[in-house]
């Protein structure tokens, strides 16, 4: 039990940092000790509610970034039909969607007749990387 309660408290510590909660930080263990003298679950309650921040934090940055990138139309990497003869291999647009190269700060360059995807592609490449937290911008060449 103790042990629960102590990677409960880590975990509420961890999540109160994330949120960048200094003042929740530091009155945490003051606050937990009382209401446990008094039967309380607190810290069962704080990390629901704070994982549930947490999150809803993290959906706000991508949708904001989704947003902002200013997509034509939201295509998804998952929609494109990779069968349809149209020359891309879908091993190394998978691999492009990880975010490597973004970390590497390379870029990508679609090329092709109309018609073969590659709006359909870049977006969903970008929609990927938004959903990696990264900055994305949408502009047609």
């Amino acid at each position: 039990m103790k042990k629960d309660k102590d990677l409960l408290t880590e975990a509420v510590h961890a999540l109160c940092r994330s949120l960048k909660m200094p003042g929740a930080l530091r009155v945490l263990d003051e606050l937990a000790r009382d209401l446990d003298a008094r039967g309380a679950q607190t810290l069962e309650v704080m990390e629901a509610v704070l994982s549930t921040e947490v999150l809803s934090r993290e959906a706000s940055a991508v949708r904001l970034r989704i947003q902002e990138a200013h997509f034509p139309r939201l295509f998804t990497l998952e929609d494109f039909d990779f069968g349809s003869g149209c020359g891309v291999e879908k091993a190394p647009v998978m691999a492009l969607a990880t975010g490597a190269l973004v970390d590497e700060k390379r870029n990508v360059v679609l090329v092709g007749p109309v018609g073969t995807g590659k709006t359909h592609l870049a977006t969903g490449l970008g929609l990927s990387a938004a959903r990696q937290r990264h900055r994305v911008a949408w502009y047609r060449a």
